[in-house]
């Protein structure tokens, strides 16, 4: 393999450069999918549980990112637009932390 791999996890996001099968570099950042489901849901209704710092229906959200089957290349809606902007975030952070 050689290329460039990015790994979004919950809580993290990775990039890893290879050639011939043998890592370059890599590089993590302490943000993930966690981070777009907040985004997404404060974006969307910006109202919280009394008492708390998770939006109300933060699950849903989850789910819909989860289940997705549209493409973030071609966003049908602005929720969708949204998902896109969020993941070109992700890859920027993780891209300017690999320059460092």
């Amino acid at each position: 393999f050689t290329g460039i791999a990015i790994s979004f996890g919950a809580a993290t996001c990775e990039m890893a450069l290879a050639r011939q099968g043998v890592e370059i570099a890599a590089c993590s950042i302490p943000n993930g999918g966690d981070q777009i489901d907040l985004a997404l849901a404060e974006a969307d209704l910006g109202f919280f549980t009394q008492g708390s710092d998770q939006p109300v229906y933060l699950d849903e959200v989850t789910r819909w990112k989860e289940t997705f089957g549209g493409s973030i290349l071609q966003p049908k809606s602005d929720r969708e637009a949204f998902l896109a902007d969020c993941y070109r975030s992700l890859i920027e952070q993780v891209l300017d932390e690999s320059r460092q």
